[in-house]
């Protein structure tokens, strides 16, 4: 797989998942096992699953101002930090939905695709 294969489907993903929080925020927490109570919840979903998603699929994507290799460790700190938290709250609450399994599922293999292109490039 390249490097710019892999940056355009996950920043496209993030950048659908950032619209989607902002956009219809209560269904999709929802959908995620969350529900948003008053102005705090919905500011705090809004601000993480919205802003904070669609800036960083939005980073992915442009070739500036960040060349390919700095989007690949940002992909490779974040999905693998969203892995990482997501593997610690199978060990420690059990077997989420199937959703969030995907999800890992999808975090993991991108940020190791992404380690595994920036290594592969010395």
């Amino acid at each position: 797989m390249s490097a710019t294969i892999l940056l355009f489907v996950n920043g496209l993903a993030f950048v659908l998942t950032g619209l989607l929080g902002l956009v219809k925020p209560d269904p999709f927490a929802g959908s995620v096992g969350l529900g948003l109570d008053g102005a705090a919840g919905h500011n705090e979903f809004l601000g993480t699953f919205g802003g904070l998603y669609l800036a960083v699929g939005l980073l992915l994507l442009m070739p500036r101002p960040l060349d390919q290799q700095a989007r690949l460790w940002l992909l490779v700190a974040l999905a693998g930090g969203l892995a990482v938290g997501r593997l610690w709250a199978l060990l420690q609450y059990g077997r989420p939905e199937t959703a969030q399994l995907a999800y890992f599922g999808w975090e993991a293999t991108s940020a190791l695709l992404a380690l595994f292109l920036l290594l592969s490039k010395r």
